[in-house]
């Protein structure tokens, strides 16, 4: 049986996004990456997203370091696929400030705003 959030066919993990702080939540982002790494280039926007959204669940446990690297990967792939106007890489900017602002990290946090 499936769980409330959970749907049978694996798209990153979004369907479990609602609830971001479980560990199954994480587990379907990094089975997601094994799997885009196994057919995607390593600079590919698709691996960026997984990425993205791994930070994002370490942000929302609080756990900083992990959503640190992984925000920065995000960033690294981003800058390498798009234009730097692009509407994904500022929206990894602004989840990166965030998570500074959060952190009391304020002169950070401003650079990424």
């Amino acid at each position: 049986m499936l769980d409330k959030f959970e749907s049978k066919s694996p798209s990153n993990g979004k369907e479990i996004q609602i609830q971001p702080k479980t560990d199954k939540s994480m587990k379907n982002y990094k089975q997601s990456i094994d799997i885009e790494l196994e057919y995607l280039q390593q600079n590919h926007s698709e691996l960026a997203d997984s990425y993205n959204n791994i930070a994002l669940s370490y942000q929302s446990k609080d756990q900083h370091s992990g959503s640190m690297e992984y925000y920065k990967q995000a960033i690294d792939i981003y800058l390498k696929s798009f234009p730097p106007n692009h509407m994904d890489l500022a929206s990894c900017y602004n989840n990166m400030a965030l998570l500074y602002y959060s952190m009391g990290i304020y002169e950070e946090s401003m650079r990424y705003y």
